[in-house]
């Protein structure tokens, strides 16, 4: 069937779906495909429940029409949800109130540091009168709806060795093909163009900054096989620290007196004896000052009926 984008669910922070229900084994003629560019993964996870909090936080920066949240959560792919965040929902244009909330964390006696954007994502790194680091995020959620954060360092930023230099955004493209057999024993297939971009919403070692992961140029057959070099901020530069992955970062709530552990998840399917042949590799990272090191890789093998295989080529220029 032809490629489609994940349906939006109706609401704030609505999930996206970021995979299929997908299996591969013999079946009768493939209907057409075409290929489609996405970027996966997109936006926005949940909030649960959608409890209204109380007045505004007086040390949070306002934003004029915001609604406070008093329990949310931004996806992994897009940051983190520390406890201790506010979070909002606001409806309008996303840039035209991005702006207007770092200006009036301006207004409040922050300084800039760093910002970033994305078509779905803005964001700012700052820094107030007394030295004390935060970072504002806001994302498109559903329409004209908007779910934002401001967060607050918890912890002194970590010394760290080497250069701190300005980092320029890299995305990676990739021409994937997925075909399964679902559950009602019909055939489906999909041909998408993947692109992994620079994700900027995660505060890795807890300092208000937003740090960096970007896709690194080793060789990446399939999505699967993408690696990440960690980029730490420092006051609007930033430290490499690491290649890290492959496949995507799990969010586990870990917390940590340094630069937090990060773990990554990649799963590879093929056609065996007895059906899909899935391997799922966890591969955890952990920051030994210096940089993240591999501490700890773990492989998972089984038969999955219902797991995707994927067929990735060149993307076409």
């Amino acid at each position: 069937m032809p490629a489609t984008r994940p349906e939006v669910g109706r609401g704030v922070f609505a999930a996206l779906g970021l995979g299929l229900a997908l299996a591969v084994a013999c079946a009768p003629a493939r209907p057409r495909a075409s290929a489609e560019p996405v970027r996966e993964p997109e936006l926005v996870a949940a909030i649960e429940p959608p409890a209204q909090a109380g007045p505004w936080p007086e040390d949070c920066p306002p934003l004029a029409g915001a609604s406070l949240l008093e329990i949310a959560r931004i996806s992994a792919d897009v940051g983190d949800s520390p406890r201790g965040s506010v979070y909002i929902v606001a409806r309008g244009e996303l840039q035209a109130t991005y702006a207007a909330w770092r200006d009036a964390a301006r207004a409040r006696g922050f300084r800039v540091l760093a910002e970033h954007a994305s078509e779905q994502v803005r964001a700012a790194s700052l820094i107030d009168p007394a030295g004390a680091r935060a970072h504002i995020l806001l994302q498109r959620s559903d329409g004209d709806e908007l779910a934002g954060m401001f967060g607050r360092g918890r912890r002194e930023p970590t010394p760290l060795r080497g250069p701190c230099v300005a980092v320029s955004p890299r995305s990676r493209a990739f021409d994937v093909e997925r075909g399964a057999i679902g559950y009602d024993g019909s055939y489906h297939r999909e041909r998408r163009i993947v692109v992994h971009e620079t994700r900027f919403g995660h505060d890795f070692d807890a300092d208000g900054e937003l740090d960096l992961l970007v896709p690194t140029a080793a060789a990446a057959a399939c999505p699967r096989d993408l690696t990440w070099t960690v980029y730490l901020a420092r006051g609007g530069c930033f430290h490499a620290v690491g290649e890290v992955g492959p496949g995507d970062l799990e969010h586990d709530g870990v917390v940590a007196t340094g630069p937090r552990p990060l773990r990554f998840w990649s799963q590879a399917s093929e056609l065996g004896d007895g059906g899909v042949i899935s391997t799922t590799v966890h591969s955890t990272y952990t920051f030994d000052g210096a940089g993240y090191v591999r501490s700890a890789r773990d492989q998972e093998r089984g038969v999955c009926h219902h797991c995707s295989v994927e067929i990735c080529r060149p993307p076409p220029r």
